[in-house]
């Protein structure tokens, strides 16, 4: 309708006085997949090389011997939210200084996350792990689950707290081990 010589729209969504959110992909891919049936040492097309499961053996006793790691499935909101502002930094400083920086930079898409992630908490499709030294996060996994199959979102880590410790890849690991226990094959 025209009013003050303006065009409105209306549609379902604000007629319902409720916001819906949708993602629609600008185009398809087919990811690379981890079947977490296997043995976890077990290579297999989709594992990860031996060299990258040797590298974790290394840097997680590493981390250990350097902090009081802690590893947490995140089901309280307000740990999630805190969470989320921890990955928010650690994406903002991995990419600072580049042309597109992180994709949590942009303001609307921040805020679709805030408002997603405690109706995916809910649902009991988010998947939030903290990788924590004492009371300090130092990386983050966002990733969702349904039924047996786990997917990654984004993942971050507090760089300077990593030093040449390889955090992102122990939050993937992390994950994955989660993952499995919950009976996850994919």
């Amino acid at each position: 309708s025209r009013e003050t010589g303006r065009l409105h729209h209306t549609s379902r969504a604000s007629e319902e006085a409720r916001l819906r959110g949708a993602l629609q992909p600008r185009e398809i891919a087919t990811l690379p997949y981890v079947d977490l049936k296997e043995r976890p040492n077990t290579v297999s097309a989709a594992s990860p090389p031996a060299t990258s499961a040797r590298s974790l053996e290394k840097h997680r006793p590493w981390l250990e011997r350097r902090c009081a790691l802690r590893i947490e499935l995140l089901v309280d909101p307000d740990e999630v939210t805190d969470a989320f502002g921890s990955l928010v930094s650690f994406l903002h400083a991995r990419w600072q200084g580049t042309a597109a920086g992180s994709a949590l930079d942009d303001e609307r898409t921040r805020r679709f996350h805030e408002n997603a992630l405690p109706r995916l908490l809910d649902a009991g499709y988010l998947r939030m792990i903290r990788l924590a030294d004492g009371d300090r996060t130092i990386a983050v996994f966002y990733g969702m689950a349904s039924g047996t199959w786990w997917g990654y979102y984004l993942c971050g880590y507090d760089r300077e707290r990593a030093g040449r410790i390889h955090l992102g890849h122990l939050a993937l690991q992390a994950a994955m081990d989660l993952a499995r226990c919950e009976g996850a094959t994919e």
